[in-house]
């Protein structure tokens, strides 16, 4: 195996590290000393192995974000519906049957996207507890990719 020279004038090679007494082994016959598996090249810098490494659930993170969103629309939703609601009820815009048939309809629906936000909540609430605190790095990017569609 030819050397090579680095910046401090050295030779060096490549390759696999040395066994006892000096001769290298071949690529395919070296073992990790746990159990006699193959290496895989993988070292442990920091105590803790790549594969017990976890990131935040990103999901847990876009539900938390969407009740967020959820409440702060509805309270916009229901302020706008509740002045429309007085303004055109109140008998200085529109009179007549038709407004109160309008105003008891717009009443009405403020009342049911309560009721519907009321069974919503509940059901990400339970998605969120369902869903593991932590993932892997790979399982968040895969998330990430799912979620914007590359």
């Amino acid at each position: 195996m030819p050397g090579c020279i680095g910046s401090s004038g050295r030779t060096w090679r490549a390759g696999p590290p040395a066994r006892a007494g000096g001769v290298r082994a071949p690529h395919s016959d070296r073992r990790a000393a746990d159990g006699g598996q193959r290496a895989t090249g993988v070292v442990d810098m920091g105590g803790q192995g790549q594969a017990d490494a976890t990131v935040p659930n990103p999901a847990i993170a876009d539900l938390q974000n969407l009740k967020a969103r959820l409440h702060s629309e509805l309270g916009t939703l229901n302020d706008t519906l509740k002045k429309t609601s007085s303004d055109m009820g109140g008998k200085k815009v529109w009179v007549g049957k038709a407004a109160d048939t309008w105003t008891t309809e717009v009443d009405g629906r403020r009342s049911r996207i309560k009721i519907l936000l009321g069974k919503l909540e509940p059901i990400i609430d339970a998605k969120i507890k369902s869903l593991p605190e932590n993932v892997s790095p790979g399982e968040a990017k895969m998330y990430n990719m799912d979620k914007y569609r590359y």
